[in-house]
C-alpha cells in the first residue's frame, strides 16, 4: 500500500523538468505553479537543460534553476552519479519527475529522496514510491492535454487549491534593449510599429509545416489589406533555410535565427497577433495572452494546442490525422493543404479588430 504523504513535513522539493524545447517546457509551468501553491514555504528547485533555462527565469514559483543536460555535461554515467550525489546532499523531501525516462527515477532513487512521484513509464515504476499509471497514453490518441497530463501527477496524491492554471512566462528587462536593436535593424520598431508575427518553422519535421508560398501570400495580403501593418518572421536556426524562400521587403522583415528566447518574448509581447504552426511560439504567445492563430495538421490539438485556447486553432481532421509523423506517410499532406490563406486571413482579421 502506498504510504500517505505528509504535506506539512515537505520543506525541500526537487522537480526534474523536461529535456525538450520551448513549447514542451512552457506546458510544465502550470504544474510548477500548482506545486508552489501546495508547498508555499518550501524551497522548490527545478533541473532542466540550459537551453530552456530562460523559460523559467523570473518565475516566482521556482527557488533555484539547476542546469542539467544529459547530452552535454552530464552525458557520462560517472557525471550522472555525481549529480545524484549532489542531489543527496540537498536533503530533498520529495522529487516530482516530469521527465518520463527511467534515468530520472534512477538518479532520484540513488539520491535517496524519500518520496519520488511520477508516471510509471519506461518500466521505472519499481523505482518510484508513488506512481501514476500511463496506460494507453499516446500523443495521437490521448484525450488529455499535455498540461493536464502533468497536473494529473499532483491530482493523484494531492488536492489542488484551484483548477484554472495557465501557462506562465516572464519578460525580463535585461532582454529589452537587445531585442529592440535586433528588430529595428530589420525594419520594425517594436515600440511604435504595428506588426504581425509569423512563426512558420519547426525542428520536428515537414509534416507540421504550411507551404511557404502560402505564408508569402498571407504576408502580402496583410500588408495590403491593413495599411501600415508589417509582418515579422521569427524562428530558430533550424528554420533559416525554410524561411529563406520567403521574399522580404514591402513591410515583411525577418529575425529568423537571430533571437534568443528572452528576446523572442519581447517580440511577441509587442506584436498585434501571432500566426504560427504547432511549435513553441504558439505556447509562448498563449502565455503572453496575445491574439493568436495556430495551424494544426499532423499533430494532435487535443494534447498540444495552446492551453485553453482551442478557439485559436485551425485544424482539418482528415482520415489520417493526427499522425504525429515527421513526414506525411500518405504523401498528400492534405491536413495542411486544406487550410486556405482566406481562412487564416479571416481569423487574423477577427483578432486585429
Amino acid at each position: 500500500m502506498t504510504k500517505p504523504i505528509d504535506v506539512s513535513k515537505i520543506e525541500r522539493v526537487f522537480i526534474r523538468g523536461l529535456n525538450w524545447r520551448l513549447g514542451d517546457s512552457l506546458m510544465t509551468t502550470p504544474f510548477i505553479a500548482a506545486v508552489r501553491e501546495l508547498f508555499p514555504r518550501a524551497r522548490i528547485d527545478l533541473a532542466v537543460p540550459e537551453r530552456v533555462r530562460r523559460v523559467f527565469e523570473g518565475n516566482p514559483a521556482i527557488t533555484n534553476i539547476i542546469p542539467f543536460d544529459t547530452s552535454h555535461e552530464y552525458k557520462s554515467l560517472s557525471a550522472k552519479m555525481r549529480f545524484a550525489r549532489e542531489l543527496a546532499g540537498q536533503k530533498y523531501d520529495v522529487a516530482f519527475l516530469l521527465q518520463r525516462a527511467i534515468e530520472a527515477a534512477l538518479l532520484t532513487a540513488y539520491a535517496k529522496i524519500p518520496v519520488r512521484i511520477g508516471y510509471d513509464s519506461d518500466m521505472r515504476g519499481f523505482l518510484l514510491t508513488h506512481t501514476v499509471s500511463e496506460k494507453d497514453w499516446s500523443l495521437t490518441k490521448a484525450s488529455l492535454h499535455q498540461v493536464d497530463y502533468y497536473l494529473r501527477i499532483l491530482k493523484k496524491y494531492f488536492t489542488l487549491p484551484r483548477d484554472d492554471y495557465s501557462l506562465a512566462i516572464y519578460p525580463l528587462e535585461r532582454d529589452r534593449a537587445a531585442t529592440h536593436a535586433k528588430v529595428l535593424a530589420q525594419g520594425i520598431d517594436i515600440a511604435k510599429d504595428r506588426f504581425v508575427v509569423f512563426s512558420p518553422g519547426t525542428s520536428y519535421g515537414v509534416a507540421k509545416k504550411w507551404d511557404i508560398d502560402r505564408w508569402n501570400e498571407l504576408a502580402v495580403r496583410i500588408t495590403r489589406e491593413y495599411p501600415g501593418m508589417k509582418v515579422l518572421l521569427t524562428g530558430s536556426d533550424y528554420d533559416m533555410e525554410y524561411c529563406s524562400a520567403m521574399p522580404l521587403g514591402n513591410g515583411v522583415c525577418s529575425v529568423v535565427g537571430a533571437t534568443e528566447i528572452g528576446e523572442l518574448i519581447h517580440v511577441l509581447a509587442a506584436s498585434r497577433c501571432v500566426v504560427t504552426i504547432d511549435n513553441g511560439n504558439a505556447h509562448l504567445a498563449a502565455a503572453l495572452q496575445k491574439p493568436l492563430v495556430v495551424l494544426f495538421g499532423s499533430s494532435n490539438p487535443v494534447t498540444t494546442a495552446p492551453y485553453r485556447r482551442n478557439e485559436d486553432v485551425i485544424y482539418k481532421k482528415i482520415y489520417c490525422s493526427p499522425c504525429c509523423d515527421k513526414i506525411c506517410r500518405e504523401k498528400h499532406h492534405r491536413c495542411m493543404k486544406e487550410i486556405s490563406v482566406d481562412e487564416v486571413l479571416a481569423m487574423i482579421g477577427q483578432r486585429l479588430k
